[in-house]
């Protein structure tokens, strides 16, 4: 069934609103906890995706301690969030946010999202690909990009980056969405249109949260990627 699952700012308890979009299609849907969060909101969000059964969590950094103990024993996936967005990628940015993904792995996140501004993408591959397999043995990476960055004929040379540093997904987020006057459609569409085969790494899409961008992106992607509707993620707001 394809729910939406709505966290409101105003959510006091673990039920959430549901809209009925679709009966046919089942989403993965996960959890992006604010960095604001107090404990007592953090355990409201462990309490949502473990009755919910989402498969990923995603905090900031510092929450990563207090979520794990709630979570260590069940099937969601704790995923830490960085921020290289509007920085230079150099050795020195590199050993920093290596350091700080590394700490969070020794208190229980399984993976980590780094974001980074799509001009950077390559300077990122090239410079985390000799230490990836050691620094993420047996965890997650996702890449996190502005959807807004990517131009039409980008998709290619994306793909091919981010095979090359074995992400297990891409993230994408869509800040400065300004409706139609946005292409979001045609974004989609570009994406879509130059998907590889060889592409082993999920589509996951924050988009905080809109109905009518996750259905563009359900519907588009059952017409012209149908094997790919299994693999879209879709994070909701806490």
């Amino acid at each position: 069934m394809f729910q939406l699952y709505h966290i409101c700012d105003k959510l006091k308890s673990t039920m959430m609103e549901k809209k009925l979009l679709d009966d046919k299609i089942e989403i993965s849907w996960c959890l992006w906890c604010a960095a604001d969060k107090e404990s007592a909101d953090l355990a409201q969000a462990v309490q949502i995706v473990t009755e919910q059964v989402m498969p990923v969590l995603s905090v900031a950094p510092a929450s990563v301690s207090v979520v794990w103990p709630w979570l260590e024993d069940g099937t969601t996936k704790i995923m830490s969030r960085f921020y290289v967005s509007d920085k230079k990628i150099n050795e020195a940015v590199i050993s920093d946010v290596v350091k700080n993904i590394n700490q969070t792995f020794k208190q229980g996140a399984d993976g980590a999202q780094v974001f980074l501004d799509f001009s950077e993408l390559g300077a990122f591959v090239d410079f985390l690909c000799a230490i990836r397999d050691d620094l993420f043995f047996d965890k997650d990476l996702s890449i996190g990009l502005d959807l807004s960055q990517i131009g039409p004929f980008d998709w290619n040379d994306l793909f091919a980056k981010v095979r090359k540093i074995n992400a297990n997904s891409i993230l994408f987020v869509f800040p400065k969405d300004t409706g139609d006057k946005s292409d979001f459609v045609g974004r989609i569409y570009a994406m879509l249109n130059a998907w590889n085969n060889n592409n082993d790494f999920e589509l996951n899409f924050a988009f905080a949260p809109d109905s009518v961008r996750i259905e563009q992106v359900v519907r588009m992607a059952e017409q012209m990627q149908p094997q790919l509707v299994n693999k879209l993620k879709f994070f909701v707001n806490f």
